[in-house]
């Protein structure tokens, strides 16, 4: 748990269905709507449990590559047509993450998972909208360099931290904060002050 950032007990982690960590912390505090909003578009039946005609598909998603599990299902022919429906609504679900990260300003969750949507969205009807909120990001100024403090605080956290680096970690994560008033920033800094207290 500690490569997650998680030092105390009981701790528990809320994954997504797109494989995002969505929480992480004393299980507690975990409620119904966080979890139905962390299985939406999940599938309903796990993969080893799906038909051999499926077994392509089924090593595409094992992989990641949820685009090339949607061509190969889509390839098993139209008895399989409910895997299609349910992976395609995986990827709606991934689409509609992306779409509420935007909307919380969290421009670098967009920009990553675009990144690992795009083989699954090519020529998709969900290709223009993913894109759309890519564009926005990239042309609006704020918001570039609000992705940019983003990621400069995950810079900071993913190298090997000593101890005596922790109060100028912290001082520089404040001027990102000062710089970015009102946005995600302040959120990503009191989590990136937490985990370098905890060093």
């Amino acid at each position: 748990m500690k490569s997650v950032g998680l030092s105390s007990y009981p701790s528990a982690l809320l994954v997504d269905s797109s494989g995002r960590i969505v929480f992480g912390g004393y299980p507690g505090e975990i409620d119904d709507e966080m979890v139905e909003k962390a299985v939406r578009g999940a599938l309903t039946e796990p993969i080893f449990q799906w038909p051999d005609a499926l077994e392509d598909a089924a090593d595409a998603m094992r992989a990641g590559k949820l685009g090339k599990a949607i061509s190969e299902a889509e390839a098993a022919g139209d008895e399989h047509a409910e895997y299609v429906d349910e992976l395609v609504g995986l990827l709606d679900g991934r689409v509609d993450i992306l779409k509420e990260a935007h909307e919380t300003g969290d421009y670098l969750a967009v920009v990553e998972m675009a990144e690992e949507l795009e083989e699954a969205i090519d020529g998709r009807e969900q290709e223009a909208r993913v894109q759309e909120l890519v564009k926005d990001i990239t042309k609006n100024r704020d918001k570039r360099m609000v992705l940019e403090a983003q990621k400069d605080i995950a810079k900071m956290l993913s190298k090997k931290i000593k101890r005596k680096d922790v109060s100028r970690l912290i001082k520089k994560l404040e001027k990102l904060r000062a710089k970015h008033p009102d946005t995600i920033i302040d959120i990503e800094v009191d989590e990136a002050i937490e985990k370098l207290r905890a060093i």
